[in-house]
């Protein structure tokens, strides 16, 4: 990997030359590099205004079937790679002046990150498998929330808040280490289960879906107007969006579950979901990373015997949709497939 390839580059007209470009290119090598260790571990509007609302797509797109299981990431090694590589950037020159509109940004003019999500953005058994022959390894069960690709901060991991941080000391709302998951299942989430001087501004639930990013925007937003480092008002903020897994993992459902997952009620939440972070969080930018086909865990995990253990036990109850097998099972992950579509800006 080329040094420089990583690196933001700045430009002499800053309203032309934002590195957000940069950051958007990062966020999604650390999305594939941390859905990678997902899938082999767990089977687990952009609004335009005056008001300095601004969001930015990554669309992933249609993804063929794997032909073969996903392997592990190579590991520290590897880290350690894209570490040195991102260090041997070389520095912005300073800013003549401060940016007042989020059209004017750098990747150092962000005070703070933060997150909405699901399991994915919780870093839920991010770390990859356990080699134990326990059936459910404790540690599999644990959000590790340190290497979680959006927002993780535990020191080496290959992360966007440590990728940032190399233009920005000091970027405040990583979350660290590891601990139990926080639960949603479709629009209930358990209360108080935030560990905030972990979390901090990682507001993503295992389980959630578009309905419960409400209660995760209350968390955030609290976080946000208590923390005593940041300025709430004039700090510019860089959140990242990644929703939509849960929903597609019951969207072979057909009936009363499917009014409140289908693709209309889908727009009509996020539509929702953004105005009321226009409305509550000051000088925001959101980053709205589009759904991949989440059926591709059937491909990355079906032949794993550890795996069709687990889940002929009864033990393991996740993605209902993508684990029948046989010609049923077909027709259910064509139809969550369908689904990501039907979920993605037309």
């Amino acid at each position: 990997m080329p040094g420089d390839s990583l690196c933001p580059r700045s430009n002499s007209n800053a309203a032309e030359g934002m590195v957000l470009a940069s950051l958007v290119a990062l966020a999604a090598l650390v999305l594939v590099y941390s859905a990678t260790a997902l899938a082999a571990a767990v089977v687990g509007l952009a609004k335009d205004s005056q008001q300095g609302f601004w969001s930015h797509r990554v669309n992933l797109g249609r993804q063929q079937p794997l032909q073969q299981p996903l392997q592990q990431p190579a590991g520290r090694l590897q880290n350690r790679q894209i570490n040195r590589a991102i260090q041997a950037c070389p520095a912005l020159p300073p800013r003549p002046t401060k940016p007042t509109s989020v059209h004017d940004l750098r990747i150092d003019d962000f005070a703070v990150i933060a997150s909405l999500g699901d399991s994915i953005s919780a870093g839920f058994a991010a770390k990859g498998p356990d080699d134990s022959s326990t059936p459910i390894p404790m540690k599999n069960t644990l959000e590790n929330r340190g290497v979680a690709f959006s927002m993780g901060g535990d020191d080496g991991a290959i992360t966007l808040p440590n990728l940032m941080s190399k233009y920005r000391p000091g970027l405040v709302g990583a979350s660290t280490g590891d601990h139990i998951a926080e639960i949603c299942y479709l629009a209930i989430c358990l209360p108080f289960q935030y560990w905030p001087a972990q979390d901090r501004f990682n507001a993503a639930q295992s389980g959630a879906t578009v309905p419960t990013l409400f209660h995760e925007i209350n968390y955030l937003v609290k976080q946000m107007e208590t923390d005593p480092v940041i300025d709430f008002e004039h700090d510019f903020k860089l959140l990242t969006l990644f929703i939509g897994s849960n929903d597609v993992c019951l969207g072979c459902i057909r009936g009363g579950i499917d009014g409140m997952l289908s693709p209309e009620a889908f727009e009509l939440h996020m539509r929702q979901v953004l105005d009321t972070l226009r409305s509550r969080v000051p000088r925001l930018v959101v980053n709205i990373l589009m759904q991949f086909n989440v059926s591709q865990v059937w491909d990355a995990t079906h032949k794993d015997t550890r795996c069709t253990l687990l889940r002929t036990s009864g033990l393991v109850f996740e993605c209902i949709c993508a684990f029948q097998p046989g010609p049923p099972g077909t027709i259910m992950r064509s139809l969550m497939d369908e689904r990501v579509q039907q979920y993605k800006p037309g």
